[in-house]
């Protein structure tokens, strides 16, 4: 009988890969495998939501709430065509034709023009050129916050939400840890 490994102790694998450049796509592959585009633009929405009508929000006036709702529209395009790079690669290519329809359909871009789709690389420069980094931490922790303390009377499914926030985190983190060599190689 074969006994089991020794257990490693204090260590848990990682969810996303932290290095991002030599890993970039398998990270895509693990974002897009859990939540498809519909995923984040639904579950984006009802934060959105959550964050402007929570009592005890990060977003008590009304140029903190312009610029959520500023951010939240860049982090649609952000995840729509960082959607359009993970549809290109390699592991997405070899998928039957039949799952890349249903695929399609739930990964259909809505805030990027048919232009913005043939360029995605342009939407991750404009992130990067709009927020700091430091910024676009900041807020997204904001917004989780605000969607904990929300009590109104939409309802939020509470069990994925940190899942969510940290996927959110890495694409972000992608668009500040990619070089430029990177953004022309998946142009």
């Amino acid at each position: 009988m074969l006994s089991p490994s020794p257990r490693k102790r204090f260590h848990k694998p990682c969810h996303l890969p932290n290095n991002i450049g030599k890993h970039f796509y398998e990270g895509l592959e693990a974002v897009f495998g859990n939540f498809r585009l519909h995923d984040f633009r639904d579950t984006l929405n009802l934060w959105l939501h959550a964050a402007l009508a929570s009592e005890q929000s990060a977003y008590a006036n009304g140029g903190e709430r312009e610029d959520l709702m500023d951010f939240v529209q860049h982090l649609h395009r952000l995840t729509e065509a960082f959607c359009i790079i993970h549809a290109g690669t390699p592991a997405q290519q070899s998928i039957p034709a039949s799952t890349k329809g249903l695929l399609a359909n739930a990964n259909r871009p809505f805030y990027l023009s048919e232009a913005e789709q043939g360029n995605p690389h342009q939407e991750i420069q404009q992130f990067r050129q709009t927020f700091r980094y430091s910024y676009a931490k900041a807020e997204l922790l904001d917004l989780l916050e605000a969607v904990i303390t929300y009590n109104g009377a939409k309802e939020i499914a509470r069990a994925d939400l940190v899942m969510f926030y940290r996927h959110l985190l890495y694409l972000v983190r992608l668009v500040y840890k990619m070089d430029e060599r990177m953004i022309c190689e998946i142009a």
